[in-house]
């Protein structure tokens, strides 16, 4: 396997996706008794593709369940920094911690 590299930034990538898409799903509540969730396709960028590969064969979890953890800690995230706090990570090993930014 070999390794390439592109000089496309993340946002140039993602800028030539087409847009998602909400889906609904057939019948759901019928069988459920419950609405139907919302399904989206998300044209993902190669490296976003490759992470949730991985992500799957390490947890086992489903594509779903990865990206609605993604998607409830991105907001967890979003809502701390716009209370205006600090989110930090610690290495228990090293005791060493940094702060996580998102730009």
């Amino acid at each position: 396997m070999t390794a390439s590299w592109s000089t496309t930034t993340v946002g140039e990538a993602a800028a030539a996706l087409p847009p998602c898409e909400l889906q609904p799903f057939a019948d759901h509540t019928q069988h459920t008794g419950r609405p139907p969730p919302e399904q989206i396709v998300v044209p993902l960028i190669p490296k976003a593709a490759e992470e949730l590969q991985r992500l799957h064969e390490h947890t086992g979890l489903s594509w779903t369940d990865i990206v609605n953890r993604a998607v409830s800690l991105y907001q967890f995230i979003e809502a701390q920094l716009a209370a205006g706090r600090t989110v930090l990570i610690r290495d228990e090993s090293t005791d060493e911690t940094s702060v996580l930014m998102i730009h």
